[in-house]
């Protein structure tokens, strides 16, 4: 069974994801909030699905991330984004709201990929250009991402080390440098909200943290990402530049096989 963990902060009465979830899943879901929304979110929402309270003090996504693949450890764990809508492609490679049907073949096929051995995959992001191929290997995963009983979540930094860091994409580099590669479902995506939308990460997200996140990233991994500026078209940071990554992340995966990683990286 997949235990659907969604980390939310401050959207108490607007959960996106939950709502996109089949009603007959939603006992699988586990709401993990902050100690000041527990009991409002218990009381709101614990009638339909789980909610759990994370460890007082606890700041930043790294830290919510790393508390929750300790808590399930040795579980079959789906984390997604609060504000998340499923979304499966047509034939004419067009995307579609997910019935419920649809939202359990794709459960099936996840569960078929963990019995397969793969430790972690994700839905492709809406946003990106369709493929005829319904899955990609060892690519970029962000919003959601899926990981296996097998995953071990001490084989990892979390990047509790650093105010805020992209920690999917650490997290995801880390398991490809290591041999594991990932899955990417091009079929069925996630349609998301706009980074710099109300609530989330961007209670504590200024531009500067955001900015400086992924000049961290660059400096863990200098042979695999490069950080680029480009100016935001909307939202409140509109007009400024904001500094983004490109990933190799196949090449991430292909020197897990190196004999020499110094002669790879060249």
């Amino acid at each position: 069974m997949i235990h659907f963990i969604i980390p939310t902060l401050g959207r108490c009465d607007n959960q996106i994801t939950l709502s996109n979830i089949p009603a007959s899943l939603r006992k699988q879901v586990t709401l993990v909030v902050q100690e000041h929304e527990y009991d409002y979110m218990l009381n709101k929402y614990g009638n339909e699905s789980h909610v759990w309270k994370l460890p007082s003090g606890t700041k930043g996504i790294a830290w919510t991330r790393k508390h929750i693949s300790d808590h399930w450890k040795g579980k079959r764990i789906f984390v997604m984004d609060d504000d998340l809508k499923f979304m499966k492609l047509d034939e004419e490679l067009k995307g579609k709201v997910a019935t419920e049907e649809q939202f359990h073949e794709m459960v099936s096929q996840v569960e078929k990929f963990m019995d397969d051995g793969f430790v972690h995959g994700s839905l492709q992001t809406h946003n990106t250009p369709p493929s005829e191929k319904p899955y990609s290997y060892n690519s970029r995963m962000y919003t959601n991402v899926f990981y296996s009983d097998k995953f071990d979540p001490d084989m990892v930094d979390w990047g509790t080390d650093y105010e805020m860091m992209p920690e999917d994409f650490h997290v995801n580099l880390q398991l490809l440098i290591s041999g594991y590669q990932n899955v990417v479902f091009n079929h069925f995506r996630v349609n998301t909200a706009a980074t710099s939308t109300k609530g989330g990460c961007e209670t504590y997200r200024t531009l500067e943290v955001h900015n400086r996140s992924q000049e961290i990233l660059a400096e863990i991994y200098p042979e695999l990402v490069e950080v680029y500026e480009k100016e935001q078209k909307t939202g409140p940071w509109k007009g400024l530049k904001k500094k983004a990554v490109k990933i190799k992340w196949k090449k991430a995966y292909e020197s897990s096989k190196a004999t020499n990683l110094e002669e790879f990286f060249g």
